[in-house]
């Protein structure tokens, strides 16, 4: 099942390195184009929601980001890094989730089917 979750939504198959991600690339996502944040911002946030991430995850989302053109980064301040959600990337974001209630859905009627 997790393995399904993540090529859907274009990240690993390790499951909890998937949950992961997907929650990290998802909170990224739902920024408002164009609005400047950093990462540690991203952490903070996550944290406020009880969410607890290792920098060193939300980079590695970052740059995952980065690369398929989601987010824009400035990555000239090594100390942090500013980044803006792409138009790509808010239309990934209809995709991702879309993606991820088809698996949600899909888990529960598997549940539900097979008595669990």
């Amino acid at each position: 099942m997790a393995e399904r979750a993540g090529s859907a939504l274009g990240v690993g198959t390790d499951p909890l390195h998937t949950y992961d991600q997907i929650a990290i690339r998802l909170h990224i996502l739902t920024h408002p184009v164009d609005a400047v944040f950093t990462d540690a911002q991203v952490i903070e946030e996550l944290a406020e929601r009880h969410y607890h991430v290792r920098p060193a995850a939300v980079e590695t989302v970052f740059v995952a980001l980065h690369a398929e053109g989601l987010v824009h980064r400035d990555t000239t301040d090594p100390g942090s890094h500013t980044c803006c959600v792409t138009a790509a990337g808010r239309m990934a974001l209809a995709r991702e989730r879309r993606a991820l209630r088809k698996v949600v859905l899909t888990a529960a009627e598997d549940t539900a089917h097979h008595g669990h």
